[in-house]
């Protein structure tokens, strides 16, 4: 009733400030009646009750607001700020702290599940080594972890790891097994090919060269193998590919060892069932992957058999020989004997034996004699030997070389006993060394040829000359000309054939 009241006076005070303000409108238009003048003397007279009746109605509606802001700050929103603290646990696993949780009555039952469920997905023993702590404290409400994420969080921050089986050798970890039982197996493999052979029943103390032990460990999942890979890692290496070779009629170990780039002892090594003759037919398939094992099986064997007697070498010095030279008087003979041995075998090939008992030698050994020169080697014959000989002629071009050749040129030789270097006509030749002029004149092939002896045996020859400088019996130091390059004889094209003999044998001039 009020507000209708309240509408009512309001909508008068407004038609007469609006009534009046017309009549003050037609006044300043400029003509009023004597009513009209009294009817506005009378409205003007109740226009500040008007207004008051406004001014009391609007203070009453911002006094209310006023009022409710000031109940919002005073009362709701202190309460709304205020911090709720509860008791609740801090929780750690290995000392390293997971969060706060409000009950901690069922963790280490939860603990427990969980390493059950991972017990149930490996199919293996997990190993129970987390450390579960808490400790009281206070701390707002908002901050606890829900129980329902318990779970999630403790999977999240514990470290699983299961029980293997794990070969050790020489103390340090080999492989992985899931239980005990495959482990052994892999070892009576690896041993299996040395028992089970022919004559292995002579053998005595077969096991590992090395000190190999099964023990249980806590290791990660991922690091765990199926007893067949762990053979093969232990027989061959990791990471390798096994490639294996059927002998066909003509080979032998050695050829096919080299056909694969692999060494003599690795075939054997993959292929434990050759015999120490290494015997193979055709039709045997090989193992021919280069080895890397971890192991290496140690036998022992009983034998009987025949030895060789090594024989000595005896050393004659004489100095009519250079210090690089020998030459062998007698030839040594081995001596033979009979010996009761045990001989100690490492992947089926022979390491080592020791002597139990031996015949006297049914053939004794013969000395060899070594006759050893004491004589300084002359520097010409170092250079000759070395291949450092300087060369007759300079700027030149070498167009053939020491050797296997074919010129296509006919009646030429098809081993080059020097080199050609080829140069213009009427260059000079130079003596190489100093020496004595042996030769100088025509020589078939070689057309005009000089021959200069030095000392050690060496000698070099100059072929194809157009101009002999020189006559034999002279003497001529090192870099004297001694001859003009042409192209006489067997020849092409103008050039010198440069040859250098020791002891009459040509050697290359550039080794």
């Amino acid at each position: 009733m009020k507000n209708k009241e309240d509408k009512t006076s309001s909508n008068s005070n407004s038609q007469n400030i609006e009534s009046i303000n017309k009549n003050i409108r037609k006044e300043n238009q400029g003509g009023k009646s004597a009513a009209e003048k009294a009817e506005d003397k009378k409205r003007k007279a109740n226009l500040p009750e008007a207004f008051a009746k406004l001014d009391i109605k609007r203070m009453g509606i911002t006094a209310a607001i006023v009022l409710l802001i000031f109940l919002v700050v005073a009362i709701i929103l202190p309460a709304a700020g205020k911090a709720q603290y509860v008791d609740a646990y801090e929780v750690y696993i290995n000392d390293t702290s997971i969060g706060a949780m409000s009950d901690v009555s069922g963790l280490e039952t939860l603990v427990d599940y969980i390493y059950s469920e991972y017990e149930e997905h490996y199919n293996m023993e997990v190993s129970r080594d987390v450390k579960i702590s808490y400790t009281g404290i206070r701390i707002e409400e908002e901050y606890l972890c829900p129980s329902s994420y318990y779970e999630e969080i403790l999977k999240s921050n514990i470290d699983v790891n299961v029980i293997a089986w794990v070969i050790y050798v020489n103390n340090c970890p080999a492989i992985a097994l899931e239980r005990r039982e495959d482990a052994q197996w892999v070892l009576e493999q690896l041993l299996s090919p040395y028992k089970d052979e022919e004559g292995a029943e002579n053998r005595t103390d077969l096991g590992f060269l090395e000190n190999v032990e099964i023990k249980s460990e806590a290791i990660s999942y991922d690091k765990v193998v199926d007893k067949e890979t762990a053979l093969r890692i232990m027989q061959y290496g990791d990471d390798i590919e096994i490639q294996r070779h059927k002998v066909v009629s003509g080979e032998s170990l050695y050829n096919i060892a080299n056909s694969y780039g692999i060494k003599l002892a690795d075939l054997r090594k993959a292929n434990p069932w050759l015999n120490e003759a290494g015997k193979i037919y055709k039709g045997d398939v090989l193992i021919v992957t280069k080895i890397n094992n971890i192991v290496n099986i140690k036998y022992s064997e009983y034998v009987e058999r025949q030895e060789e007697i090594p024989y000595e070498t005896v050393v004659i010095e004489d100095d009519s020989l250079y210090e690089t030279q020998t030459k062998v008087r007698q030839e040594g003979v081995t001596g033979l004997r009979n010996i009761k041995a045990n001989v100690v075998y490492i992947n089926g090939m022979e390491s080592s034996y020791e002597i139990l008992m031996a015949d006297e030698p049914s053939r004794q050994p013969v000395e060899r004699i070594l006759v050893k020169g004491t004589k300084s080697v002359p520097a010409v014959l170092k250079l000759a030997s070395s291949g450092d000989m300087p060369l007759p002629v300079s700027g030149y071009r070498i167009t053939s070389g020491f050797g296997s050749r074919d010129t296509g040129i006919e009646g030429a030789s098809t081993f080059h006993n020097g080199i050609d270097l080829a140069v213009p006509y009427g260059t000079p030749i130079y003596a190489s060394e100093a020496g004595k002029v042996t030769f100088a004149g025509s020589s078939g092939g070689y057309g005009l040829l000089v021959k200069i002896s030095h000392e050690g045996g060496v000698e070099t020859r100059y072929g194809h000359c157009s101009t002999l400088l020189v006559k034999s019996g002279q003497y001529v130091e090192k870099g004297e000309v001694i001859a003009l390059v042409g192209s006489t004889g067997t020849s092409s094209g103008n050039h010198v054939h440069f040859e250098v003999r020791i002891n009459g044998t040509p050697v290359d001039p550039q080794r």
